[in-house]
């Protein structure tokens, strides 16, 4: 089995776990920048969105075989806009975690929505919950996720490994989905 864990939104990343725990890859959600628009200076409008084309590819290339009855499970973090959020930024965020679900039931990928309170309660218990703090628990856990996570900037792919190692725990407990 495949663990898909998501970090969503233009800037997250998704991490592929396999059910003993090994790290089969990591990568940040693929973008497009489209053109559309003037600023209010008058220069164009740039704005980043997911690229579904790439998000499909990305997915099926970890598919796992469903003729040796090996699947794929997903799990998403399910956030909510923050306060004082644009309603520009809360729109694209949300357009975003829309797109990748859509994707997820297009391809028949069973997922589960988990708070970040959640999975960061069972994942970092004690620890900070700052976004590096992340990547500190993750390396602990997956010493592996080194070669994934070089810059304190990945701390997305550090989400979506956790995220993944959450969502394989929990269905290794056999614990309701």
């Amino acid at each position: 089995m495949v663990f898909i864990g998501i970090d969503p939104g233009v800037s997250g990343s998704f991490a592929f776990l396999s059910d003993d725990e090994k790290i089969l890859g990591v990568c940040d959600v693929p973008t497009i920048k489209t053109v559309g628009g003037k600023t209010p200076k008058g220069n164009p409008r740039v704005r980043t969105s997911i690229d579904v084309a790439a998000l499909v590819l990305l997915l099926e290339n970890y598919m796992p075989d469903a003729e040796m009855n090996v699947y794929s499970r997903a799990v998403m973090e399910h956030v909510s806009p923050m306060p004082g959020e644009g309603t520009v930024s809360a729109f694209t965020f949300g357009r975003s975690v829309g797109i990748v679900q859509g994707v997820l039931h297009a391809l028949r990928i069973p997922f589960e929505m988990v708070t970040p309170k959640s999975w960061k309660k069972a994942m970092m218990p004690g620890a900070a919950k700052d976004k590096g703090q992340s990547i500190v628990v993750v390396k602990r856990l997956l010493p592996s996720a080194s070669d994934w996570i070089k810059l304190q900037s990945h701390h997305g792919r550090s989400d979506a490994l956790l995220i993944a190692l959450y969502g394989l725990r929990k269905y290794q407990k056999g614990e309701p989905r």
